[in-house]
């Protein structure tokens, strides 16, 4: 597989979105994974509105950043309820994301469908996250240009990935799972050598933290050490 984006997620209130788009124009491959939960909103790895807000302000005038939204809790599940009544309608920020990752909903056999909709009415790649890895009902998502599936069975705990088995075909698949600055080169040449023709990429949550706090050295030095094994082709 070809790895051609890094994401990190967990950027909070006490990290200066400036420095993000900073890091973001020198590593183009960089996507910010920004963590959205009603009830978290301002505590560590949840930054609130307003900063959020901030950093939206920084893509506007520094178009290489990536960001995606990773929806927590009661707005995940909303993405299933009623037509386009959850966060991402209601809160035109959302519209500035690149990606809208969905956690929590792989156990909604419901949940494809009502976000296949979703997707296309906001023109926006929606990502499931599945920690139970290719027991998620991916054929029904297999070949939809804007849904992808990212393995985690972690889900930000720091649990490392064990297995790194090939995606079933058609399917756009991340990677997570304890992929911090010591360990990115292992797991990613390990990616890249799954025998298929695709892109892929990897998401890194606490493995670039420190007392639970972003780490900014921990992430810069984990993307110097990936940014070689980045495809750009």
């Amino acid at each position: 597989m070809k790895l051609t984006k890094v994401t990190i997620t967990g950027a909070d209130d006490k990290v200066n979105p400036g420095v993000l788009a900073s890091l973001a124009s020198e590593y183009p491959f960089v996507e910010w994974g920004i963590l959205v939960s009603k009830k978290r909103e301002g505590s560590p790895r949840y930054p609130s509105h307003q900063w959020i807000g901030q950093l939206i302000h920084q893509k506007m005038f520094h178009r290489q950043i990536q960001i995606a939204a990773h929806l927590c809790g009661e707005w995940a599940r909303e993405a299933t309820d009623g037509p386009f009544t959850w966060a991402i309608v209601r809160n035109q920020q959302f519209k500035n994301f690149d990606r809208i990752q969905l956690n929590g909903l792989s156990e909604n056999p419901f949940a494809v469908y009502a976000v296949d909709s979703l997707s296309e009415k906001l023109d926006k790649e929606f990502i499931f996250q599945a920690p139970k890895g290719f027991a998620f009902n991916h054929k029904s998502i297999s070949g939809m240009s804007k849904m992808s599936l990212l393995v985690d069975s972690s889900g930000g705990r720091g649990i490392p990935i064990t297995e790194i088995t090939t995606p079933p075909y058609g399917l756009y698949v991340g990677y997570a799972g304890g992929i911090s600055h010591e360990k990115v080169e292992e797991i990613a040449q390990r990616v890249i050598a799954v025998p298929v023709d695709a892109e892929t990429w990897i998401d890194c949550e606490s493995g670039v933290r420190t007392n639970d706090e972003f780490d900014l050295d921990k992430v810069v030095s984990l993307l110097e050490k990936v940014k070689p094994l980045v495809s750009t082709s």
